[in-house]
């Protein structure tokens, strides 16, 4: 089952302030919760998971 994971324009906004890296990191972590939505951690309501990037380097992250 593949997903479509949305990321509001007020994220991509914020993403592209952090850092070169930071709108990349959530790319990724957007395609993978499309291949497993359950990817995240369960927040107590039915069907909603929570997924955070904590910091580590991806293996395909541009330098």
């Amino acid at each position: 089952m593949t997903v479509t994971v949305d990321i509001p324009d007020h994220i991509r906004d914020l993403c592209a302030h952090l850092g070169d890296g930071v709108p990349y990191a959530v790319k990724v972590l957007a395609r993978q919760l499309a291949d497993d939505p359950r990817l995240g951690k369960r927040t107590g309501r039915v069907g909603l998971y929570a997924a955070t990037i904590d910091g580590d380097t991806f293996d395909d992250c541009p330098p």
